[in-house]
């Protein structure tokens, strides 16, 4: 006799899911795409191996992730590098150049000194490395923190500034065991704070939201920025919040919810999200067909490993390099 009972929670679960057409648990990948298993449970876009080196050039691999240990996180960098090389060398070695030429990088303090001596470009980045290390010394050094990000105009956008406190973000970046990835996303979003006009901040947490994974609730709070406060202010602050599952779809989710009018969401985070009921580019989606607002979606990485939340073949979607010194003027270019 069939045992009808064994599959009720299976049925609900599609009928749930055609009840609410367009939307694909996290955990499961979106029909008819091309994502994979990322290190958390949940799926996503695969970095292209173009992308994957200039996350690498500028964040490295030192200390792993917090899925990821360093060996096999620097053997698959290395893996994309070589097909990057193998396919169009020459096309690698201006990458190279660039980043290394523009400080992009956050450890870049060890380049030697020029003949003719220090250049204005080298000063900005060791002032951006002594900044960076006053998150953690409590030195107040905001100016050259700022100043070393460069002129960054503002969009007159409205944006939606989100960053990933969750456990996987308390690992360090990579090279810089001093500073962990969530503090570090809130110093890259004091950056944006500091010029745009209209802007709110929240935090991935706790909450209320049902998560794929018992335990694990999902939510978020609000996280007050202020480019008047001092780094480690913000980075106390964001210490103290409940961590919870990582579910990058909600600061969508919730807008769309709360009818909040949104132009671009930009989210910091490492992209191992697995927890929501939608993935964050199918609800851009629905936050565009039903509000009439052409949001974009802005996702700063903030470790080198070989996933994307943001659909690549949907030009309203950005992935850029978190950590990187030309990253803030890159979203305001975008957003604009």
């Amino acid at each position: 006799m069939f045992d009808f009972t064994q599959h009720v929670g299976h049925l609900a679960s599609r009928l749930r899911r055609l009840a609410n057409a367009g939307a694909t648990p996290q955990a499961e990948p979106i029909p008819d795409s091309a994502q994979v298993p990322n290190s958390a449970g949940g799926f996503a876009w695969a970095a292209d191996h173009w992308v994957r080196p200039d996350r690498f050039l500028v964040l490295g691999a030192e200390g792993g992730t917090f899925y990821v240990g360093e060996r096999p996180l620097t053997r698959e960098n290395a893996t994309a590098a070589q097909t990057c090389l193998t396919n169009d060398c020459a096309r690698v070695a201006p990458c190279v150049v660039e980043v290394g030429e523009g400080g992009r990088a956050p450890r870049q303090v060890t380049k030697c000194q020029a003949r003719d001596g220090w250049s204005h470009r080298d000063a900005l980045v060791v002032e951006r490395i002594e900044a960076i290390h006053a998150i953690r010394t409590m030195t107040p050094n905001d100016t050259a923190f700022y100043l070393a990000f460069g002129n960054v105009p503002s969009t007159g956008k409205r944006i939606l500034l989100a960053l990933d406190v969750s456990g996987s973000m308390a690992a360090p970046v990579h090279g810089l065991p001093f500073v962990a990835c969530r503090e570090a996303s809130a110093a890259m979003a004091l950056v944006t704070a500091s010029v745009e006009l209209s802007y709110h901040a929240l935090a991935f947490t706790a909450g209320p939201h049902r998560s794929l994974h018992p335990g694990y609730p999902t939510g978020l709070s609000p996280l007050p920025l202020s480019p008047r406060e001092r780094l480690d202010d913000v980075v106390r602050r964001t210490e103290r919040l409940p961590f919870g599952g990582t579910d990058c779809a909600l600061p969508v989710t919730e807008a769309l919810k709360h009818r909040q009018a949104v132009d671009a969401f930009v989210i910091y985070t490492d992209n191992e999200t697995w927890a929501g009921d939608v993935h964050p580019a199918q609800a851009l989606r629905a936050y565009r067909e039903r509000t009439g607002i052409a949001a974009k979606l802005v996702v700063v990485v903030m470790a080198s490993n070989g996933f994307g939340i943001a659909d690549p073949a949907d030009a309203g979607m950005l992935d850029v390099v978190g950590f990187d010194a030309a990253t803030p003027q890159v979203i305001s270019q975008f957003i604009a």
